[in-house]
């Protein structure tokens, strides 16, 4: 084996284990969001469990900014990621323990905010470590991690909580303790291999770092947009999607679970295969194609509830998982040196928009237009929202013109 051939072996293995942590990251959330109503029901209904669930997007507009600019005028990520994941395990346990419902709901907005205070340094450490020829693979393998945590937490989660309620969020909390310390023991000592020193801590400035990232960068303000749409169109889907199959097409469960199951083999195959094609062609030029085929393929479901469709979701699902995977490289190409903390920031705030307005422009556009989707109950009205969405960002995607511009600087690897 030649010495190229053994160093792309050794990044490519850094590049799986850079991953890792978005395994225990999807299992923890997924298990939070799937089975909280479940356990809350008894004590609270279906409404105080919806509620308790929502508060993601409400902790994913504030903790980021905080956390994210503060890591890079500390000039350190990973003892973030130890604190973060060690409150984070600490309160699923709690939350699996199921005590008063106020104890509960203590733990679950406890968890958010170590959730994204592990999330936002994480996300940092890419543009840190990660060149520009491998972007886009290393968020493929981001992407690859994060549907297997999908899968486990929606296979397993309930059967454990058959088994013993705390079960499943005992499995998340044990996950996410041992990938923590492993996932930073590697990190650390490829660090301490580059010889690199840590980098200058940023001094406080008179104005935000986000708010100055903004305004100094159009291309980042028209990218941030873009990406609380696509966060939008997502999280109208997932939020009503089910109730699509089952109330609205009058399916059995077993055939949500069938379409489920084609989605996340789909985003098993998508993830790595976006990440590739993104390297290889432009992260911008796949993106661009393929919000053009999700955004109109998203309108098929609204117009034909034919069974025929069924493996145009197989479909849908690798354009779904494009976006969802190849954002992040592209703002990779846009962060000036020093700020990739308050990037990230940026980046976690526009997901929470989407995560806040998504569900809630979907339930009212059901409530709206169930004359015109009468015979779905009014939830094929999810896929227009959806479709409007995700057309929409393309212009937005286009105005910011410097994505996919050559950056030959090297990465700041010192970031730890």
């Amino acid at each position: 084996m030649s010495v190229i051939d053994r160093l792309q072996q050794r990044r490519g293995r850094f590049l799986v284990v850079l991953g890792l942590p978005a395994l225990a990251l999807s299992l923890a959330v997924t298990t939070v969001s799937g089975l909280l109503p479940v356990i809350v029901a008894a004590q609270a209904g279906p409404l105080v469990a919806g509620a308790l669930v929502a508060i993601e997007g409400v902790f994913a507009l504030i903790v980021p900014l905080v956390v994210g600019p503060l890591s890079d005028r500390t000039g350190r990520r990973l003892p973030y990621l130890a604190g973060a994941g060690a409150v984070a395990a600490a309160a699923l346990v709690v939350i699996g323990l199921s005590g008063p419902l106020l104890l509960i709901a203590v733990a679950v907005a406890v968890f958010y905010v170590a959730y994204f205070a592990f999330v936002t340094p994480y996300y940092a450490l890419f543009p840190d470590l990660v060149g520009k020829k491998t972007r886009g693979r290393s968020q493929g393998s981001l992407g690859t991690w994060r549907e297997i945590g999908l899968g486990v937490g929606f296979v397993a989660g309930p059967t454990l909580l058959a088994l013993w309620r705390p079960a499943p969020f005992v499995l998340a909390a044990t996950v996410i303790l041992v990938i923590t310390p492993l996932f930073g023991a590697v990190v650390a000592r490829r660090l301490r291999a580059s010889g690199n020193g840590r980098p200058e801590r940023r001094a406080p400035s008179e104005h935000s770092a986000v708010r100055r990232l903004l305004a100094e960068h159009r291309a980042i303000r028209w990218f941030v947009v873009a990406n609380a749409l696509w966060e939008l169109a997502l999280a109208a889907l997932r939020a009503f999607v089910v109730l699509f199959l089952t109330v609205g097409l009058g399916r059995p469960e077993s055939f949500a679970s069938l379409v489920l199951g084609i989605v996340v083999v789909a985003a098993l195959i998508a993830a790595p295969l976006a990440g590739w094609l993104g390297d290889r062609f432009g992260q911008r030029r796949v993106l661009v194609g393929t919000l053009w085929v999700y955004g109109i393929g998203l309108l098929l479901p609204a117009v034909s509830a034919s069974p025929y469709v069924l493996p145009l979701v197989f479909a849908g699902a690798l354009a779904a998982v494009t976006v969802m995977t190849l954002p992040y490289a592209l703002l990779m190409d846009l962060l000036p040196q020093g700020d990739h903390g308050s990037a990230a920031a940026v980046y976690g705030f526009s997901r929470g928009v989407g995560l806040l307005a998504g569900p809630l422009l979907a339930g009212l556009a059901i409530v709206t237009l169930e004359p015109v989707f009468a015979s779905s109950d009014g939830y094929a009205a999810i896929f227009p929202v959806a479709s409007l969405a995700v057309l929409a960002s393309i212009p937005l995607l286009r105005r910011s013109g410097a994505i996919g511009r050559d950056d030959t600087q090297a990465p700041s690897a010192a970031t730890t």
